[in-house]
């Protein structure tokens, strides 16, 4: 059964002196160092009046390496939720948690629901992967949308007058256009292959799965808990 080993989970979180928040207690003895990630870290801070303060994707990044060099952290909890398509901030992440890992410390995972880019990164950075029975992995696949305005705006009496160079270039094309061009089509469609590519040599690397296994469960998702444990997508079920 697996509740026990999550109730010592819990205990650890309750009784060690686990560095949340802004991170601004200095760490005393051994410590399980708790990172949460609701969603992209900022680029930088917010510092506009009254905007909640949430820590930049840079120093997020500098607690990882914290953790993986102060010998009195012996492992990271890491709360994570969708990454959207913060996809090089993902990568940076992901490195920083492979420096963790290389320093001979767990990094266990745990997410209420998460994404693609989410999940991509759990599956290639995470000793052990898990989610409460009412999470949500939507591990679906990658795709991308476009919204073109020509027609709409001709209903209105709106013409856009945009000047464009070169057969790649499709910036104005959401304005002056009715479909996707097929040069914007091309590059659209190599983007996400190499990104799906990324996502299947993730998660197949981290959690040992072939291709056919991945393909199924992209195909099958979004998934439950009990559907993502069966695909051996997770770990365990249960609550932090």
């Amino acid at each position: 059964m697996t509740i026990p080993r999550f109730r010592f989970v819990s205990c650890i979180l309750c009784l060690s002196f686990a560095a949340c928040g802004d991170g601004s207690h200095a760490p005393t003895k051994d410590e399980l160092r708790e990172i949460v990630l609701r969603s992209a870290a900022p680029e930088e801070r917010a510092t506009e009046l009254f905007a909640a303060s949430r820590n930049s994707h840079r120093e997020v990044l500098q607690k990882l390496d914290e953790a993986a060099e102060d010998s009195r952290v012996k492992g990271v909890f890491l709360r994570i939720g969708e990454l959207g398509s913060s996809f090089a901030r993902t990568s940076e992440l992901r490195e920083a948690l492979l420096r963790v890992r290389e320093a001979k410390k767990p990094v266990h995972c745990y997410f209420d629901a998460t994404d693609n880019s989410g999940y991509g990164l759990l599956a290639e950075v995470c000793d052990r992967i898990s989610m409460p029975p009412n999470g949500l992995l939507a591990l679906t696949g990658l795709r991308a949308q476009s919204f073109y305005l020509r027609d709409l705006l001709e209903r209105v009496g709106v013409t856009a007058e945009l000047l464009q160079v070169g057969r790649y270039k499709g910036a104005a094309d959401p304005l002056t256009r009715a479909d996707m061009a097929p040069e914007v089509r091309e590059t659209m469609g190599a983007l996400l292959d190499d990104l799906q590519a990324e996502l299947s040599r993730s998660v197949q690397k981290g959690r040992s799965l072939d291709l056919a296994a991945f393909t199924h469960a992209v195909d099958e998702g979004p998934h439950t808990a009990s559907s993502a444990l069966a695909a051996k997508l997770i770990d365990a079920v249960g609550f932090d």
